[in-house]
């Protein structure tokens, strides 16, 4: 399985230590993000914490996630954002579920800026 690959156990071991149990999540072990022109519109995925999609009781547990994606990415096709350092502040903000009929949780941009004291224009990394 995808989730349990070598080069991904072993750049987990490197975040989390060598002496830690690396799992998958029970459910979210794999998100398809379907291409825009066979998603109906629903492709995009809205601001998110991945905490939000958890049990809060898990919330104080070491957990690496992981974007593999299966083609090429750009800017202008869906490549990853994040805003750098908000993981570090130890915070889950207010998040909607079931964004435009969808499974995604949503949290604004407004909202993130006011609880995780970050700039949506300046410490957006895109990559």
């Amino acid at each position: 399985a995808l989730w349990s690959h070598s080069a991904l156990l072993n750049t987990a071991r490197q975040i989390l230590g060598d002496h830690v149990d690396v799992m998958g999540h029970p459910v979210w072990n794999l998100r398809c993000k379907t291409p825009e022109r066979h998603s109906g519109g629903t492709a995009t995925v809205p601001w998110h914490q991945d905490t939000s999609y958890l049990d809060e009781e898990s919330w104080d547990k070491l957990q690496v996630t992981a974007w593999v994606p299966l083609v090429d990415t750009h800017r202008t096709n869906g490549c990853m954002q994040v805003v750098t350092g908000t993981h570090s502040k130890g915070i889950t903000v207010e998040h909607a579920c079931c964004v435009g009929g969808t499974w995604y949780n949503e949290c604004l941009p407004a909202e993130l800026e006011a609880t995780l004291d970050c700039d949506m224009a300046a410490d957006v990394v895109t990559g």
